[in-house]
């Protein structure tokens, strides 16, 4: 084989690869199969989040599998907060035993003594002192939390995507 042949076959090798690697990468990148499915570029985006201090949740699961997304942790995650506007993310309250935002839920068997269900979910807490943090990250698939503002408590969640 003479130069010239050899020079265009690694120039399409080259190619090959670099569209491999595009497609991976910048398409399939999301793509969270099931163990021993896992590609190489899977690990790559993996590797990629850890490295910025995120964690990979699931988005969603679909016929073609699941998806899933990099979560990057918020700089003032775990400070303390009493309301919006006062974090990155929301300013939640992280107790133990706390009440699902259902109508009719007994709050004094919870941590939320003293407190009363208004409307929408939302639970008033007047003269209770809540303690409230800044969120470490954005929720993941399914995830619920409480939103602090005040005294009062708002239920926010991320929808199950299936």
């Amino acid at each position: 084989m003479d130069k010239r042949t050899k020079k265009l076959i690694l120039i399409s090798l080259a190619v090959l690869v670099a569209v491999a690697v595009f497609f991976e990468v910048f398409v399939m990148h999301h793509r969270v199969r099931g163990w021993g499915q896992t590609s190489v570029f899977d690990f790559v985006t993996i590797g990629y989040c850890t490295l910025r201090g995120g964690q990979m949740v699931t988005a969603g699961c679909g016929i073609a599998g699941c998806l899933g997304r990099c979560v990057l942790p918020y700089p003032d995650g775990g400070h303390p907060c009493t309301g919006p506007g006062q974090c990155r993310g929301h300013c939640i309250v992280d107790l133990p035993n706390m009440p699902l935002p259902f109508p009719g839920a007994d709050l004094e068997k919870t941590s939320l003594k003293g407190c009363a269900q208004v409307q929408n979910g939302e639970i008033s807490c007047p003269g209770v002192k809540l303690p409230g943090s800044c969120e470490k990250a954005p929720a993941a698939n399914c995830e619920f939390r409480w939103e602090l503002n005040g005294g009062t408590l708002k239920p926010i969640s991320v929808d199950c995507a299936m």
